[in-house]
C-alpha cells in the first residue's frame, strides 16, 4: 500500500496551508469570539477554487478526488474549524448531491454559481425532535399546482443567513424526498445559534413556507434516503478530515508552549508526564488520520462506505476531543483562558463531535452493518 500523496495532492496541501496561515488563521479567533461568518474569507477561497472542489470541471469546479478533498478540510480546520465547516457543507451538503443526482437542467442552473461562489449552498434535514430519522419528517411537501408546497422548520443549519440554495428534506406522498429550494420569498433564517464550538459556521434555524418548482425536485420522489446515505458518508469523511485538522492544531500549540514554558528551572517539554501527554495526542490523531483517509481512498475506489465512513468520523471526532482536552492540560491554568487558542481547540472539537450525529450514532450504524 503506497501512502505517499500524489504530486497534485501534495501541491494541494501546500497551496491551502499557505492560504490558511495568511488569510484563515489570523481571523480564526475573532471569528469565533464574535461568531463571525468568515464571508471575506469565502470570497478569497473562492479564486483557489476550494468552494468548487467537487463540481465537476464543466460546471466550473476543480473536480478533486476525495482524498484530496479531506486534505483541504483538514488544512483549513487546522487554522480555523468554523471557516473548514461552511466549506464542508457547501460542497458536500449540497454542491455533491447536485452534481450526483441532479438533472442536466439542474446542475446546468445552480452547478456554476455554486462553484464561482456566487451562490453559497448549505443542507437542510434536522429538526427539533426528530434528528436525522427522516420517518419522523414534519416538514411537508404537498402538490401544489405545478410543483410542491414547502412548509416545515429545519435546526442547526450551515450557513443559514449566508446561504443562497438549501437542499431540503420534505415529506411527499412518496415518503422522504429532497428539494433544491432557492432563497426568497419563504425562506426565513432564524437568528444564529449561540454555540459552544464552530461559532463562526453560522448554524442557525430556517423556516420554510414556499411554493418550489417540480423542476428542483432532487433525484426521485420519496428517494431521499438513498441519497442522504451518499451525502452522509462523505459527510462524514469531511468532518473526520476537519477533525483531524483541530487535532493537529492542537498537538503544534502545545509543543510549541512547552518548550517555552518553565518550570522548576526547565522547559516542561522536559517532563515526562508533558511526554506522555504529548505522545498520546500524536497517537490518537495519527490513528484517526489513518482511518479518515482510508476511508477517503475507498470512496475514490468505489467501496463500500457504510461501515469505513461511520467509524472514520466517530475515531477522529472522539481523539479530537481527548487531544484538546489534551492540550489544555498541558497548557495548565493559561489553557483554559481565552490568551491561548487551545480552548478554541477544544471547543471546536466537542462541536465537530456531534455535527451531525454522535459517535455513539456512528458506531451504531456501522453495527448495523456488520451485523447483517
Amino acid at each position: 500500500m503506497d501512502f505517499k500523496p500524489s504530486e497534485v495532492q501534495a501541491l494541494t496541501r501546500g497551496m491551502v496551508r499557505e492560504f490558511s496561515e495568511k488569510e484563515v488563521r489570523p481571523r480564526a479567533e475573532k471569528t469565533d469570539q464574535e461568531a463571525l461568518f468568515p464571508s471575506d474569507t469565502l470570497e478569497k477561497m473562492a479564486q483557489l477554487q476550494i468552494l468548487g472542489l467537487l463540481a465537476p470541471s464543466e460546471s466550473g469546479g476543480a473536480g478533486v478526488d476525495t482524498v484530496t478533498y479531506a486534505i483541504v478540510i483538514e488544512e483549513l480546520a487546522r487554522a480555523c474549524a468554523s471557516t473548514a465547516f461552511v466549506v464542508e457543507a457547501h460542497n458536500s451538503q449540497c454542491i455533491f448531491p447536485i452534481a450526483a443526482f441532479g438533472s442536466d437542467d439542474q446542475r446546468g442552473r445552480f452547478l456554476p454559481a455554486l462553484s464561482s461562489g456566487g451562490t453559497l449552498g448549505t443542507l437542510a434535514v434536522l429538526e427539533s425532535g426528530a434528528g436525522l430519522d427522516l420517518g419522523d419528517l414534519k416538514t411537508i411537501a404537498a402538490p401544489d399546482s405545478d410543483g410542491f408546497r414547502l412548509s416545515g422548520r429545519k435546526v442547526f443549519v450551515p450557513s443559514a443567513g449566508r446561504a443562497g440554495l438549501f437542499i431540503v428534506a420534505a415529506r411527499t406522498d412518496k415518503g422522504p424526498s429532497l428539494f433544491i429550494v432557492e432563497r426568497g420569498e419563504g425562506v426565513a433564517p432564524g437568528a444564529p445559534d449561540d454555540l459552544l464550538g464552530v461559532r463562526g459556521a453560522g448554524l442557525a434555524s430556517v423556516a420554510f413556507n414556499l411554493h418550489v418548482p417540480a423542476e428542483n425536485l432532487l433525484g426521485a420522489e420519496g428517494g431521499a434516503g438513498k441519497m442522504l446515505e451518499s451525502v452522509f458518508a462523505l459527510g462524514s469523511i469531511a468532518l473526520g478530515a476537519g477533525a483531524v485538522g483541530v487535532s493537529q492544531a492542537a498537538i503544534e500549540a502545545s509543543v510549541e508552549y512547552s518548550k517555552l514554558r518553565v518550570q522548576f528551572g526547565s522547559p516542561i517539554a522536559r517532563f515526562q508526564a508533558i511526554q506522555v501527554m504529548i505522545a498520546d495526542m500524536a497517537m490518537q490523531t495519527e490513528s484517526s488520520r489513518l482511518l479518515v483517509y482510508r476511508a477517503a481512498f475507498a470512496r475514490d475506489q468505489d467501496e463500500d462506505l457504510r461501515v469505513m465512513a461511520s467509524l472514520a468520523k466517530a475515531l477522529a471526532a472522539e481523539s479530537s476531543v481527548r487531544v484538546g482536552n489534551r492540550a489544555v492540560q498541558v497548557h495548565g491554568g493559561v489553557g483554559y483562558t481565552k490568551e491561548m487558542p487551545v480552548e478554541r481547540y477544544y471547543r471546536d472539537a466537542m462541536a465537530l463531535a456531534v455535527m451531525p450525529h454522535t459517535p455513539d450514532a456512528g458506531r451504531l450504524a456501522a453495527a448495523a452493518e456488520l451485523l447483517k
